[in-house]
């Protein structure tokens, strides 16, 4: 039995982010080697629109255009069913009403359904392209013209690429991205517009503890998942020192600052809507991070990686790979796998430390759109990184991780 103070070191330990090893990063690190590439190639990009609004995440770059739109209290907007709960927050937040509108079996709009759902209260149509697949939005796109609707396209998932029509990001009135998910920072989303500025309503910077958190949690990720050896020692004094500060802030007031600092919750956006950062500005190290870059480097390293993820599940029994086909113009943001055994497999994939997820609880009024796609898919979909932090080993683990975990909740279920 250990000692009451083995017990207290293992305590400190495990509660010390830095001394805990995470085998495979779910979100892109920052490495001390810098990619060099000549491009995106022919693949277009959110950031090409005339008019690019930085924000610290998507759903704050939803909740910023619904404002920029004026939607009010009473005012509906239409949803996909199937969905992050993120992407309803931000309508709540602007008091309006979110309805939800049908998905095809591949997750395109259903048109006729979304077209009785229209009613006199309709203002906002948001559109997802889901997984880094471009969606075709041009039918869309004229029946909300037709009713004269806005229409918002939901590029969380999908940075670069498009369809044989139009770029990712302009067939939408507005644009709204997740830059987190495909860069190594902790804060960034984007609303842009090819059509209508985006400055109309002043962002803020969020203030000396933001930005510095902004560049610490950064540098304290990607260190804890084994990336920038020889920041271990003097990151941990950074992170006590943001700590201390945090917690000094935090007792008081706000006077007049603008921006993330204004308000009791300061940290950054990851899980919970946070009205704070509604107006507040994507750090300073986000966007030197952001403007650095190899976007190349990373479509080619995404491709790859979902390539091999293609081959190694295709012919695994007991699931199914959604997408079969990895077109030219498309770079994965993950890979998405069916699951034949949904619950059983996702939870043993969690237990063993397997950086999956799936959009399981989706809001409860998206039953009232009776979609069985956004039933089936909350159910069996689960996502799989596929960025290009991952290394060869870690890609290697992640896939014979998930080939084990399916064939061991398999055979179990059999011997019931």
């Amino acid at each position: 039995m250990a000692s009451g103070g083995s017990h207290r070191r293992a305590h400190r330990q495990n509660s010390d982010p830095l001394a805990m090893p995470i085998r495979i990063p779910r979100y892109p690190l920052l490495t001390w080697t810098t990619q060099h590439s000549p491009g995106r190639g022919s693949m277009g990009c959110v950031l090409d629109a005339e008019h690019v609004a930085f924000t610290t995440s998507g759903r704050m770059a939803t909740a910023l255009a619904l404002q920029i739109i004026g939607i009010q209290a009473g005012d509906e907007v239409l949803l996909p069913a199937y969905h992050c709960p993120t992407m309803v927050h931000p309508v709540h937040w602007a008091g309006a009403t979110p309805r939800f509108y049908r998905l095809r079996p591949d997750l395109t709009v259903d048109l006729t359904d979304l077209r009785q759902r229209i009613c006199k209260r309709t203002r906002v149509v948001v559109a997802a392209h889901f997984f880094g697949f471009p969606a075709e939005l041009a039918a869309l796109r004229v029946l909300c013209d037709e009713f004269k609707l806005t229409l918002i396209e939901d590029c969380a998932h999908t940075l670069y690429g498009g369809t044989r029509n139009s770029p990712v990001g302009s067939v939408g009135d507005y644009a709204v991205s997740s830059l987190m998910k495909f860069f190594p920072i902790t804060d960034g989303g984007c609303l842009t517009s090819r059509q209508h500025r985006v400055d109309g309503i002043p962002l803020y910077c969020g203030g000396a503890g933001f930005e510095a958190r902004a560049c610490i949690n950064s540098l304290e990720r990607s260190v804890a998942h084994g990336r920038l050896q020889g920041l271990a020692l003097p990151l941990r004094a950074l992170v006590l020192a943001k700590d201390t500060i945090r917690v000094a802030l935090m007792k008081q007031p706000a006077k007049g600052v603008q921006g993330a600092d204004a308000h009791d919750n300061r940290d950054l956006p990851h899980q919970e809507f946070m009205p704070g950062l509604v107006h507040t500005r994507m750090s300073l190290f986000s966007r030197l991070v952001l403007g650095c870059s190899a976007h190349g480097h990373s479509i080619a390293r995404r491709r790859a990686a979902y390539a091999r993820m293609q081959g190694a599940f295709s012919h695994l029994p007991h699931c199914r790979v959604v997408q079969k086909e990895l077109p030219e113009g498309v770079a994965p943001y993950v890979f998405p796998l069916w699951l034949d055994e949904p619950d059983q497999a996702y939870l043993a994939m969690q237990q063993a430390g397997l950086p999956v997820m799936r959009w399981d609880q989706i809001s409860a009024f998206a039953n009232d759109a009776n979609c069985d796609t956004s039933a089936a898919f909350a159910r069996h979909l689960i996502q799989v990184p596929c960025h290009q932090a991952l290394t060869d080993k870690e890609l290697s683990d992640l896939i014979v991780g998930i080939q084990r975990t399916i064939v061991g909740v398999r055979h179990a279920v059999a011997e019931r």
